[in-house]
């Protein structure tokens, strides 16, 4: 329910079908979905939940929707107030490795959200000297992400115009320990120079040091027709090759109707958090001339050219400070796209390149990602699965579950999103089995999973932006 509450529209049953049985014959993932979606439909919490032949919807309030609004709206304390738990907190669905890889990046992108919405929080209150109130979300940040350098540079700052200059440097003291012993890494260069400006007795002017976070509304990326099913592990793999330091430009190779750009959409959705100007998708399909491809690249970019033949270099300059993904779709028939590309790598150094075609742009730069087609599902039989949904009693208003959270509160917004999971302290046990340790089994492989992830994500930020590079086949 959580998953069709998030989308917001009708999802086909061929989606869910693929999401949460993707290993079953069809005939028994369909016979799971049937009681489901029928038990479903008859609880009183699922108000307003339809039910069509071949798609279901739930149109409902959520403090996702809220979150999300918020952000779109920068008021930026209404989405930190609207952040506690993680998105469809404690909900767990055995041996459905799609949904689970779709949970697991919504919730990265809902925390990016809640940690630009700190940022601008502290911020604000740093600039008006509400410093405790500053030092209370930094504080719950680090928390979260001990290894993010922008929230410690913040909290050093706050400390330090507190007048407890040695715990300042006691934080950052810990932050490069830690930063030596998890990513075989330094601090970069703007944390040291703070840590030293603090050292010297500079703490009053250290806070025009910090870079502020940016946020760019630009243009809305294209809502896609259809549903992305079968490929969000490949969305997943193009995310993490187009974060590698060492990719500038990647191009999803595959003949046409393939899927490409629906996994570049989906690629550019889960990316553009990650990059402070966001993402634009730029179909250039009917575009015939080198002319019309500058024309439809400026507009997109809000370029103003100037004359014919400084259209490349007009976009060039429209970019050049940007940290943007740039979204290129159908360009294997523009003779003249090699040459535009190796432009805005040389000239733009902020910006990523992700293309859509048939064939390699041959560029020594291009990282190659070859997109097949989906595999048919297999027909061997096995053990049927299912989706539990119970009351549980220790929930306000009697709330409905999906195996083990994710409530659906009666009238009321459902409990979706939100990350600050510190602010409530740690979740029952909502009857599940739990080691010595105090993990879940399932939870101790994830805490691994995450930190992982986490560490990954930090050596990334610890490497300097690699020279362009040979080409190599992602």
């Amino acid at each position: 329910m959580g998953y069709v509450a998030l989308q917001q529209r009708w999802v086909a049953r061929d989606e869910l079908v693929a999401l949460f049985w993707p290993d079953r014959p069809e005939a028994t993932a369909r016979g799971n979905l049937r009681p489901l979606l029928a038990k479903l439909a008859r609880a009183p919490q699922a108000a307003g939940f339809e039910r069509e032949p071949s798609r279901v919807r739930w149109r409902v309030a959520s403090d996702h929707e809220a979150l999300v609004a918020a952000q779109r709206e920068r008021r930026w304390a209404d989405a930190w107030e609207l952040a506690r738990g993680e998105l469809i907190e404690g909900v767990m669905v055995p041996r459905a490795p799609e949904f689970e890889s779709w949970l697991a990046i919504e919730r990265e992108r809902v925390r990016e959200v809640v940690r630009t919405a700190g940022l601008h929080v502290a911020d604000a209150a740093l600039e008006t000297g509400a410093l405790d109130e500053a030092g209370e979300v930094l504080m719950s940040l680090q928390r979260q992400d001990p290894l993010d350098e922008a929230v410690v540079r913040r909290l050093i700052v706050v400390l330090a115009r507190r007048g407890a200059r040695g715990e300042a440097l006691s934080v950052y003291e810990a932050f490069v320990a830690r930063c030596r012993d998890e990513l075989g890494a330094e601090p970069e260069a703007a944390t040291t120079e703070l840590a030293e400006a603090v050292r010297s007795g500079r703490e009053g002017t250290v806070g025009e040091m910090l870079p502020q976070p940016r946020h760019d509304e630009g243009t809305p990326l294209p809502v896609p027709l259809t549903p992305l099913v079968g490929r969000r592990r490949e969305a997943e793999g193009v995310v993490s090759r187009l974060m590698d330091p060492g990719c500038r430009m990647l191009t999803l190779v595959g003949p046409g109707g393939i899927g490409k750009t629906r996994l570049a959409l989906e690629a550019a959705r889960m990316a553009a958090p990650r990059f402070g100007d966001g993402a634009r998708v730029i179909d250039l399909a009917a575009v015939s001339s080198d002319a019309g491809m500058h024309v439809v690249i400026a507009d997109a970019l809000g370029a103003t050219l100037g004359k014919a033949d400084d259209g490349p270099r007009a976009i060039v300059r429209a970019v050049a400070s940007r940290e943007l993904l740039l979204v290129l779709d159908n360009v294997e028939h523009l003779p003249s796209i090699p040459r535009f590309v190796s432009d805005v790598l040389h000239g733009a150094p902020g910006v990523r390149l992700l293309a859509t075609s048939r064939a390699s742009l041959g560029l020594a730069a291009e990282w190659r990602y070859d997109v097949a087609g989906l595999s048919h599902r297999p027909n061997q039989a096995s053990e049927t699965q299912r989706l539990e949904v119970e009351t549980d009693a220790s929930q306000p208003d009697g709330a409905t579950v999906l195996r083990g959270g994710g409530a659906l509160r009666s009238g009321r917004p459902s409990r979706i999103a939100g990350v600050r999971s510190w602010a409530t302290g740690p979740r029952g046990d909502r009857g599940r089995r739990r080691s010595p340790g105090g993990f879940a089994p399932r939870d101790r492989a994830r805490s691994g999973v995450d930190a992982r992830a986490r560490r990954g994500r930090h050596r990334r930020r610890a490497l300097a932006r690699a020279p362009l590079a040979g080409e190599r086949r992602a």
